[in-house]
């Protein structure tokens, strides 16, 4: 697997340096997350580890570019009718 390199840490790691965030940065971040999530149900995969360790930022800490964990969190959901 060949990822990009993010170098902003995970939102763990801001969560602690900050305490918390401003309204419109966790607006942002559950915008990027939810439709993150909403994209990976539409292909039939499901997460299951969503945690803030598992969400990685960019250098500003201001992107969601992609979160995981580690492959046997994911699992692929064939749909039947």
């Amino acid at each position: 697997m060949v990822t990009d390199l993010l170098l902003g840490g995970d939102l763990r790691f801001h969560l602690n340096q900050q305490g918390k965030f401003a309204e419109d940065r966790s607006k942002l971040y559950m915008c990027e997350i939810s439709l993150a999530i909403e994209y990976l149900h539409e292909k039939g995969i499901i997460h299951r580890d969503i945690k803030p360790e598992n969400i990685l930022l960019d250098e500003q800490g201001e992107t969601v570019h992609f979160f995981y964990s580690f492959f046997y969190s994911l699992k692929y959901l064939p749909f039947s009718f």
